[in-house]
């Protein structure tokens, strides 16, 4: 069974624009859902289910993409218009490929609401993606118009948009919520505004900074880090990642690594390996620490908060 250590993270030279996103969405939640048989198949992201062009797809909910992305099957059997671009698309193993876009794109919800893409990206997902009606990715940090946030509880799991100071007011009745350390990464070489998220943390005592990405299946340090460096003599395992290009690689893994982040700790294993995730980071937070956090992804601000274990 092939692992993916973050199926869905996107590097992209060109990335959605704030007004290539959905358009007048309400603001009440959006269900998300996890399904045990993807789980199973290394696909523990939150999913939405919704229908392109009439074909029902599971779509990932992924806070490490850069731009929102249909996968080629989809674009296919839904007969949707693409016109070439000149941007690439890397995935975690480093691989990079150009891509298509698709435009003014409907994405129907169950329960009948919209969501506009203005643009997406086309990507050659592993086969996996099809044989599961994997129709690709949304950017939930991408989805909230004007001052909005994107609140995304990863616990229920579930998506809404609301002013960013009211959201941590809300979530701070319930649960100390913090916005230290964590810092907004823009592409500066994009000619589109972009967005995604690091936040701190300490992996065996060590502190580095890490990628918020809900694609990601597991956590991730870069070879080059010092959290990688620091595990190394305790790598005893093997792993295979393949990344949205479709290439598998074989990367070590350090078990029983204790993790504290987002006011939680947890003991996981800890890839080490993959392309240098970007905004300096030295690896990437996965759902197997996710999975227990509640994240408010604004514009120029984020904050989290994560149940203790």
């Amino acid at each position: 069974m092939i692992h993916h250590t973050a199926a869905v993270l996107i590097l992209v030279c060109l990335v959605a624009s704030p007004n290539a996103t959905a358009q007048s969405i309400a603001s009440e939640t959006i269900s998300l859902r996890y399904d045990e048989k993807l789980v199973a198949l290394g696909f523990p992201s939150p999913l939405l289910r919704a229908k392109v062009g009439g074909q029902s797809a599971w779509f990932l909910v992924d806070t490490g993409a850069s731009v929102h992305t249909l996968a080629s099957w989809l674009v296919s059997a839904a007969h949707l218009s693409t016109r070439e671009t000149t941007a690439t698309v890397t995935g975690s193993t480093g691989t990079g490929k150009p891509v298509r876009a698709v435009a003014n794109q409907a994405i129907l919800l169950e329960g009948g609401r919209l969501l506009e893409l203005r643009e997406a990206i086309v990507v050659e997902f592993p086969t996996n993606f099809a044989t599961n009606k994997i129709g690709g990715l949304l950017s939930p940090q991408l989805l909230a118009t004007g001052s909005d946030a994107s609140v995304l509880d990863l616990r229920v799991p579930a998506l809404r948009f609301e002013p960013f100071d009211s959201a941590v007011t809300n979530l701070n009745r319930e649960r100390p919520i913090s916005s230290a350390g964590l810092h907004v990464c823009l592409n500066t070489q994009s000619p589109f505004e972009n967005r995604l998220y690091t936040a701190p943390v300490t992996a065996d005592a060590i502190a580095g900074t890490m990628l918020v990405d809900t694609g990601a299946t597991s956590t991730l340090a870069a070879p080059s880090s010092s959290i990688a460096d620091s595990l190394k003599g305790k790598a005893s395992e093997r792993t295979k990642a393949r990344g949205v290009g479709g290439n598998a690689q074989v990367m070590s893994k350090a078990p029983g690594v204790k993790l504290e982040y987002g006011g939680a700790s947890s003991t996981l294993a800890i890839t080490i390996g993959g392309a240098v995730p970007p905004c300096d980071a030295d690896g990437l937070i996965g759902m197997d620490a996710l999975r227990r956090c509640v994240l408010v992804l604004g514009e120029s601000a984020v904050a989290w908060s994560c149940d203790a274990q």
